[in-house]
């Protein structure tokens, strides 16, 4: 699928759209791995998209990113994904 995108010359941000949204086929298998676990879809998001490591702060504040309580606030963005795909 995003082979073919990217064979396609489609825009960055359109591909990271529809895997996000899971409005294209097959896109909502992203959400299906991390069913019930909305804090591992944000890590997932923000590693993966972001170039940005979240799981730091799972335990501990980062001095110049994220603290403990803004890792749950990204948790909590993907909760309703996460639970009805």
């Amino acid at each position: 699928m995003m082979a073919g995108q990217f064979a396609k010359n489609e825009p960055y941000d359109k591909i990271v759209k529809n895997i996000l949204t899971a409005e294209q086929e097959g896109s909502e298998m992203f959400y299906v791995q991390y069913r019930n676990a909305p804090e591992e879809a944000a890590t997932a998001v923000a590693r993966f998209f972001l170039g940005t490591q979240l799981q730091c702060a799972r335990c501990h504040d980062h001095p110049s990113k994220v603290d403990a309580e803004g890792f749950l606030r990204h948790g909590r963005v993907f909760r309703a994904a996460c639970r009805r795909r």
